[in-house]
């Protein structure tokens, strides 16, 4: 399964915001694999 997750950050000051950074994340979750540790599977 792939999960894409962005996410952003934002400097608030005097009520005005201001972005700081951005992320792009792709994350892969390995199930049921025989090569992956069973502590690890979700």
């Amino acid at each position: 399964m792939l999960t894409v997750v962005e996410a952003g950050l934002f400097a608030r000051r005097d009520g005005a915001e201001t972005p700081v950074a951005v992320m792009l994340a792709t994350v892969m979750a390995l199930r049921g694999r025989s090569d992956v540790p069973k502590e690890t599977q979700a």
